[in-house]
């Protein structure tokens, strides 16, 4: 989204925080804050983008914990990149099975310790072309199952929850974004090819693929029209936590994250962002995906569909950093009704925007 407001040339770190509240089914209601650190490692370098290194923390009234730090550095007039996130969570999820049946979640609880390591770096071959290396880790344990859960079932896939995965990855990307935070024209394609095997320490061998393409449109001075195009690829022996899903407050908002699981994914979201005043701004977001095994397999319901709006809240008007307010719900026969509409509701607060 546009600044609200002119942009300042003057190069400043600023430090901004922000309380979270939010109820999901799984969680009741939560409580927690974020707070993020905008630099610059070079203040003369107009090139870049401000750094920035967040820190989120929330603890909810069933005494769950989830605590994240998202980071990306850049410096050298934009020639040198590193991101990625750590993180930790002691969270109860909902499972719903493997593929696009309708379970009764209630049934599928369960309950995991989480710990992610992510790191990427990229280096500039030419201008708005980068490639370079991942590595992630994650370390999964389901400590405990609701009983009678489909957890339980031998015919689910590796049935172990207590799952280790680690390895390595390329990535090629053309970013020609006018801005990283909240971009209001330009082009995002990130392809990336990784790999998971027991030579990294991974308990599972099994191959990713990914593409994000994302584009921005800005139609008047306050208005923009954003479209992105996500497909998830995985081959290979994969635990249920590390397949493709839909859900979470970056794609698909409207389901809870993991709603439906399976080794493919193709998705598509679109978003009109506006000004409305000054520092407020408004959207409005449809999402669209597909979820399937093989591609022989896809049927009806397959496909998935979600939509809402939001409110921004412009934080830092020279970087173009905004709050986040977005509410959602999934889109199909039978999922919206008069009398549950408040409930079907899923709300996200967050800094940055989905896309």
């Amino acid at each position: 989204m546009a600044a609200y407001g002119q942009d300042t040339l003057v190069r400043k770190n600023t430090i901004m925080a922000a309380p979270i509240a939010f109820r999901l089914p799984e969680t009741g209601w939560g409580l927690g804050a974020m707070g993020a650190y905008n630099f610059y490692l070079n203040k003369k370098d107009t090139i870049s983008p401000p750094s920035q290194v967040m820190v989120n923390g929330i603890y909810t009234e069933l005494r769950q914990l989830g605590i994240s730090v998202p980071y990306q550095f850049f410096w050298d007039k934009r020639k040198h990149f590193i991101g990625g996130e750590g993180g930790f969570y002691d969270l109860n999820y909902l499972y719903y099975g493997i593929g696009n049946e309708n379970v009764n979640a209630y049934n599928q609880k369960f309950y995991a310790r989480h710990l992610q390591f992510r790191i990427n770096y990229l280096r500039k071959l030419k201008p708005h072309i980068f490639a370079g290396l991942r590595y992630w880790l994650d370390k999964y344990n389901v400590y405990e199952t609701k009983p009678n859960s489909n957890l339980q079932d031998d015919e689910l896939p590796n049935a172990n929850f207590t799952n280790l995965t680690s390895g390595p990855g390329i990535v090629f990307l053309y970013d020609s974004r006018d801005n990283i935070y909240s971009t209001t024209k330009g082009h995002y394609l990130e392809l990336v090819a990784h790999n998971q095997n027991t030579i990294w320490g991974s308990q599972f061998n099994y191959n990713r693929f990914r593409y994000d393409y994302r584009y921005f449109f800005r139609a008047t001075k306050k208005q923009t029209i954003t479209m992105q195009m996500f497909g998830d690829f995985l081959k290979g022996d994969v635990p249920f936590n590390q397949l493709a899903s839909i859900g979470s407050s970056k794609r698909m908002r409207g389901y809870y994250d993991g709603r439906y699981r399976n080794k493919n994914l193709l998705l598509a979201q679109l978003e009109y962002r506006a000004v409305l005043f000054r520092r407020l701004g408004g959207t409005a977001f449809i999402n669209y995906a597909a979820l399937y095994n093989k591609a022989k397999e896809i049927e009806n319901n397959s496909y998935h569909a979600s939509g809402g709006f939001g409110l921004r809240f412009s934080l830092d008007r020279e970087k173009r950093i905004n709050a986040r307010f977005d509410v959602a719900w999934p889109i199909g026969t039978g999922q919206i009704t008069s009398t549950n509409v408040f409930e079907k509701a899923i709300t996200y607060f967050t800094i940055g925007e989905a896309f």
